[in-house]
C-alpha cells in the first residue's frame, strides 16, 4: 500500500508503503511492514520469502512467516517491475522511469545467489 507525499517525484522522502501478508481464508493481516519508499513492482513469493521491490531501487527479501527482513540491495537505479527466481538465483531488471529519463539513464539485470544457510 503506497501512501504519496508527491505523485510527480517518485524520490520525495516523504513517498513510502506497507507490505502485508494477509490470511487467504480470512482477510487478517497475518504481518504489515513499513517501507521508506512507494513500490510499483509485483511482489514475488519463492521458497517462504517474499520480494518486494522500491521505486527508489532497493529489492526486499521479507521471511514470509513474519515479514522481518532477511536481506535488502540496490542493484543500481529505480525499480518498476518484479523480481524472478529460479535455479537458487533471484533476477532484479533495473532501470525504471516514468515520466521522461533521468539524467543519467541506466538499466539491467542482476542475478544474485542468496546464501542457502
Amino acid at each position: 500500500s503506497n501512501r504519496w507525499v508527491d505523485h510527480i517525484d517518485f524520490h520525495d522522502p516523504g513517498n513510502v508503503s506497507t507490505t502485508y501478508a494477509l490470511d487467504a481464508a480470512t482477510g487478517a493481516i497475518v504481518w504489515a511492514t513499513d517501507l521508506p519508499s512507494a513500490t510499483f513492482g509485483a511482489l514475488t513469493y519463492a521458497n517462504g520469502v517474499v520480494f518486494q521491490p522500491t521505486i527508489t531501487g532497493t529489492v526486499y527479501a521479507f521471511d514470509a512467516a513474519d515479514g522481518s527482513v532477511l536481506w535488502s540491495t540496490r542493484p543500481g537505479a529505480d525499480l518498476g517491475g518484479g523480481v524472478s527466481v529460479a535455479g537458487g538465483k533471484v533476477f532484479v531488471p533495473y532501470g525504471f522511469w516514468f515520466f521522461a529519463a533521468p539524467p543519467n539513464p541506466s538499466g539491467g539485470l542482476v542475478a544474485y545467489a542468496p546464501d542457502p544457510a
